[in-house]
């Protein structure tokens, strides 16, 4: 977990020192979360855990509330139909009300709320597939400058290898088999590893792009 731990830092640094360059300025927010997720990671859940403050799950299900809006804000504003949007706002308010449904009501904060995240997690990645479909669409796009799209196969790689890992946890009987908590987590850890370098080659790309645009451009 340690690596893990590592290169979700570096991504996050990497945001930060791309900060100016990264456009539209909307994906800034790909940052912002990055630097939640850090700090959620990286300091409050092992205080968390060391002092013996609470379970560890009420951080990670606040987390993904936050972690879910500011995802679903960036695909609602990403180029679309009147008829994307529209399900994009639709599948936001469901799912936040899902969500807090399932932590309020069925499951409780102690819990992961699986369910609706994973319904979450199908959700995102449709507006990922249907960004990229758009661009495919496209006479020409150079898709390696295109920060949205890294993030769109961030979301893709992540939250594909998340569901298959959160719906096993809804089949009791995948966990008697052999090393089935070992995959789960090794699942877990190449989901994680993946969306960050997805995330960091984003921002590398992006700010070549602007540095190559600011070298050829004519002095006046």
């Amino acid at each position: 977990m340690y690596y893990l731990t590592v290169i979700e830092l570096v991504t996050f640094f990497t945001g930060v020192l791309t900060w100016k360059v990264i456009g539209p300025r909307r994906l800034r927010w790909v940052t912002v979360i990055l630097g939640v997720t850090a700090l959620n990671e990286s300091l409050l859940v092992p205080l968390a855990e060391k002092y013996h403050l609470g379970n560890q799950n009420v951080l990670y299900n606040a987390f993904s509330l936050v972690d879910m809006c500011v995802w679903l804000y960036l695909f609602y504003l990403a180029p679309g139909s009147r008829l994307y949007r529209w399900l994009v706002l639709a599948a936001s308010d469901i799912l936040v009300v899902y969500s807090l449904y399932e932590l309020c009501v069925q499951t409780g904060w102690k819990r992961m709320h699986v369910n609706s995240f994973r319904v979450y997690e199908l959700a995102v990645i449709l507006c990922a597939v249907y960004y990229i479909r758009g661009l495919l669409q496209k006479d020409y796009h150079n898709l390696t400058t295109d920060f949205f799209f890294w993030c769109c196969a961030a979301c893709i790689v992540y939250h594909g290898l998340l569901f298959l890992n959160f719906t096993t946890m809804a089949e009791h009987n995948y966990w008697k088999l052999k090393n089935a908590v070992d995959i789960f987590f090794i699942l877990q850890d190449v989901a994680g590893i993946c969306y960050y370098l997805l995330l960091c080659t984003g921002f590398l790309m992006f700010f070549l792009k602007s540095r190559v645009s600011k070298t050829s451009s004519p002095k006046l």
